[in-house]
């Protein structure tokens, strides 16, 4: 089911597959997000969860039981109820059930709040561990962006000035070593190549407002909550980027094993919740 939300300057909906963003539109009515090809990409904005990322084999082990679980989680692909709704605001929540346990052998509550003010959406992450042990979790935002215009473009601009490392992915999207790519940078320039090797993957970031230009004006700037990694990416060549604000990251190369031990996870005691807010603000 859809949901639609509005304000003065912006209108919004939401899809309850996946809590995903299906369409933002400016007080022009012009449409902001990448509007989803099978033929390219079907997504727009998927939310990231219970893991940001590949598990080495897709897999992990916890109290001597071998779990699966694939790329970027399953909330993604779950259907989520609306526990509140008003004009300009929506609250659409997940909670662990017999399938995901089969995964994610812990209960959880996951709520995403849309929210419209003014020409800026405001996004609110809550997880709560539900169980009574503590739960290792991270979460992440995929939301794509619409380049009507040649990608040569358009580039990302850092709010400071960054020292960055990118960490290439293998075909099965774990990180290999980082390689110097940003030294006291801003500008991440965009072109019809730049993603053929995957997505641009950086750890530990300065920056909190990362923007979109087209031609040297912003479009629009996703404040990232201080989420502490990023990553970049479209298919090459497509009309769209995504400005990917992450908790955490993929396994290594030479990693895999218990969720626990997995770089960037978080750990929440039991009865313990976790929030967070990002933006989307349209320039």
């Amino acid at each position: 089911m859809d949901y639609t939300i509005k304000s003065a300057a912006a209108k919004a909906t939401i899809s309850s597959l996946g809590a995903e963003l299906q369409s933002l539109c400016d007080a022009d009515q012009q449409e902001r997000l990448w509007q989803g090809d099978p033929t390219v990409w079907s997504g727009r904005a998927p939310v990231l969860f219970p893991i940001v990322g590949s598990l080495k084999n897709d897999q992990f082990r916890h109290q001597q039981h071998d779990y699966t679980l694939h790329r970027h989680g399953f909330a993604r692909k779950s259907e989520f109820t609306c526990s509140a709704q008003s004009n300009d605001s929506i609250t659409l929540q997940l909670l662990a059930d017999d399938s995901t346990l089969a995964v994610y052998p812990w209960r959880f509550e996951l709520q995403v709040q849309f929210t419209l003010q003014g020409n800026t959406l405001r996004v609110q992450y809550s997880v709560t561990n539900a169980d009574t042990t503590p739960m290792p979790f991270t979460i992440g935002s995929h939301p794509a962006f619409a380049l009507p215009h040649p990608v040569a473009e358009y580039a990302v601009h850092f709010s400071a000035a960054e020292t960055l490392q990118r960490f290439p992915l293998t075909a099965d999207g774990l990180l290999m070593p980082g390689i110097d790519y940003l030294q006291q940078s801003q500008v991440v320039q965009l072109s019809d190549t730049l993603f053929d090797d995957d997505a641009l993957v950086f750890k530990d970031i300065q920056s909190r407002a990362i923007s979109l230009y087209h031609k040297g004006q912003p479009l629009l700037t996703v404040d990232t909550g201080g989420a502490p990694h990023l990553g970049i990416w479209a298919k090459p060549a497509a009309s769209f980027v995504c400005i990917e604000p992450w908790f955490g990251y993929s396994d290594d190369v030479d990693g895999g094993g218990s969720l626990q031990d997995k770089p960037s996870m978080m750990l929440l005691d039991a009865g313990q919740s976790f929030t967070n807010v990002w933006h989307i603000e349209l320039h």
